[in-house]
């Protein structure tokens, strides 16, 4: 996240909105369903198609610039995918 990006967000609940909104699929992935070598585009809650790419069997990139650190943590509504850098809007 860009120097002082985290303190703008908690002033402003718009922009914080629109950029979570960038980075919540309302479905159910998990990296088992993905196959090798395929992209893969969902639609976020913005609306907007965010693609997702299975570079190999331990490799996820998102937006084709955030590589997934932490796959596949279940959660109560969902499953949840660390990535390593903020989607630009």
């Amino acid at each position: 996240m860009p120097p002082g990006m985290l303190q703008r967000l908690l002033v402003d609940p718009v922009l914080l909105n629109k950029i979570m909104s960038r980075h919540i699929l309302p479905a159910f992935v998990v990296s088992s369903s993905l196959e090798l070598h395929l992209t893969y585009s969902y639609p976020a809650v913005n609306e907007e198609l965010v693609t997702v790419t299975k570079e190999n069997s331990d490799s996820l990139t998102v937006a084709r610039l955030a590589e997934v650190t932490s796959v596949d943590m279940l959660t109560v509504n969902g499953v949840v995918h660390e990535i390593s850098r903020m989607i630009h809007l």
